[in-house]
């Protein structure tokens, strides 16, 4: 009797596991900022880019910094809904914003740009 408890146990958490995997989408875009005195749209170089799952709100699930030109990206991502955030200080303009998918598949390549104010 104990031994089938732990078949099906060890069963259950192989089903919970294997569900939960990390799929091969990949999350791709751009970071801009629109300069308060001018107006025009900059590329945000080596900016913090923060990925949420759900709401963006408490922990961030990764952390990514973009390129030279703004840039980012994050790759073994899974079906879900998810949100990036970045902020960024320029001449003493602070700058932020956030954006959210309409839901990755798990299998595709997705581009989502981020323009801060």
């Amino acid at each position: 009797m104990k031994n089938q408890f732990i078949y099906a146990l060890v069963a259950f958490v192989v089903m919970f596991v294997s569900s939960c995997k990390k799929e091969d989408s990949v999350l791709t875009g751009r970071v801009t900022y629109k300069g308060a005195i001018t107006g025009i749209e900059y590329k945000a170089a080596n900016t913090q880019v923060q990925l949420y799952l759900g709401d963006p709100s408490g922990s961030p699930y990764s952390t990514v910094t973009t390129d030279s030109e703004g840039y980012y990206q994050f790759t073994g991502l899974w079906e879900a809904h998810w949100y990036i955030y970045s902020t960024i200080t320029v001449n003493g303009f602070t700058y932020q914003g956030v954006t959210g998918t309409t839901s990755v598949d798990g299998r595709n390549a997705f581009t989502l740009d981020l323009l801060l104010e």
